[in-house]
């Protein structure tokens, strides 16, 4: 994700859902907030920050964001179901794009799925 997007994104948070917000709290956010969430495709940064401007009430939290931008995600089994944290969704996304790249270089390293 672009550094600066994000930035932009994050203070148009701070001033559509902060009241008279602090410009050194927000820098201070914005840089927590960049920490856990700068592995977020654009694509799927874009479409968070849509969701959470028009859904929210409040500023976002690191949690909301990430879950706006990867959506919910299920383990199904025997003895129920299990929500897989946004996190862990993001990694497997990343894991998934690393393949995708490796066997396009190197057909010959395709693992059969």
């Amino acid at each position: 994700m672009n550094e600066q997007k994000f930035k932009d994104d994050m203070e148009a948070f701070a001033f559509a859902k902060l009241n008279a917000p602090d410009p050194k709290f927000v820098a201070a956010k914005i840089a927590v907030y960049w920490q856990c969430l700068k592995d977020i495709p654009d694509d799927l940064w874009q479409k968070a920050v849509d969701h959470c401007l028009r859904h929210g009430t409040f500023f976002p939290s690191i949690e909301q964001l990430g879950e706006a931008a990867m959506g919910e995600h299920w383990d199904y089994n025997p003895h129920g179901s299990v929500k897989i944290p946004w996190e862990t969704v993001l990694r497997r996304r990343i894991a998934q794009d690393m393949l995708k790249k490796i066997e396009q270089k190197n057909p010959l390293t395709a693992i059969t799925r």
